[in-house]
C-alpha cells in the first residue's frame, strides 16, 4: 500500500500525487565508516547500544515560532536535551549522541549553564558541536536507534529500517495529520520516549 492508497483512505480530495523519494536513504545504507574520526564511536558499540538523537537548531532566542510551537523553539531544545539527558542516567548502557540539524555557535549558549555542566559530567551522553567534519548520515548508520525531531533524515533513516522515534512534546507532529503517526513512532512526552526506547532495545 503506497502514500496515495493511505492519503486516499484518509479523506484527501485530489487526485494527482507527485512522487517524491528519499534519495539520501542511500547515504545510511552505503556509508562507509571505517575512518578515523567514526573509530570512537565504533569501540563504544562494543560495549553499549549507540542512540543518535537529532535536534532542531534555535534560529533565535524565541517561545513560539509564526507557525506555531514546531520544535525549533529554545525552549522546545532545552525540553529535547533535558529528555536525552534523562535517558542517559537512566540506561548507562547506552551512549546517547546528541546533534543538531544545524551549526549555530549562538546556540549552545542559549542552553542552561546547569543543564550543559550536569550533560559534560555524564560518561554516556555528548554533544556534537563540530558538525562539519563528521557526517550525519554516517552516525545514523553506526546507531541503534534514532530520537529526533521532525527532519528529512529521521524519514530517510525510517526508510532504511532503523529504529526510530520522533520526540513531539509539541504535538506538533499530530496535529499535521503525520501519515507515519500510525507506525506508533511518536512520542509526546518522557514516559513515552522511554518506554519506546525499552521496546527498542
Amino acid at each position: 500500500e503506497g502514500f496515495k492508497d493511505r492519503l486516499q483512505k484518509r479523506g484527501y480530495v485530489f487526485d494527482r500525487y507527485t512522487a517524491i523519494g528519499l534519495p539520501r536513504s542511500d547515504y545510511i545504507n552505503e556509508a562507509i565508516h571505517r575512518k578515523s574520526k567514526y573509530l570512537k564511536y565504533i569501540n563504544i558499540k562494543n560495549n553499549k547500544k549507540l542512540i543518535l538523537c537529532f535536534g532542531l537548531l534555535a534560529s533565535d532566542d524565541y517561545r513560539v515560532g509564526i507557525n506555531g510551537e514546531d520544535g525549533t523553539s529554545i525552549s522546545s531544545n532545552i525540553l529535547f536535551l533535558e529528555a536525552v539527558y534523562l535517558l542517559a542516567k537512566e540506561f548507562p548502557d547506552c551512549y546517547f549522541l546528541v546533534r543538531y540539524k544545524l551549526e549555530h555557535t549562538e546556540f549552545f549558549h542559549m542552553l542552561p549553564d546547569k543543564l550543559i555542566s550536569n550533560v559534560r559530567d555524564l560518561k554516556n551522553i555528548e554533544i556534537m558541536e563540530d558538525l562539519h567534519t563528521t557526517s550525519s548520515y554516517v552516525f545514523a548508520s553506526l546507531a541503534d536507534i534514532i530520537i529526533g525531531k521532525l527532519t528529512s533524515i529521521m524519514e530517510e533513516a525510517l526508510s532504511c529500517g532503523k529504529k526510530v522515534i520522533y520526540y513531539d512534546t509539541e504535538d506538533y507532529i499530530k496535529s499535521l495529520d503525520y501519515v507515519l503517526d500510525e507506525l506508533g513512532v511518536i512520542a509526546c512526552c518522557y514516559d513515552e520516549l522511554r518506554n519506546k526506547v525499552i521496546e527498542f532495545l
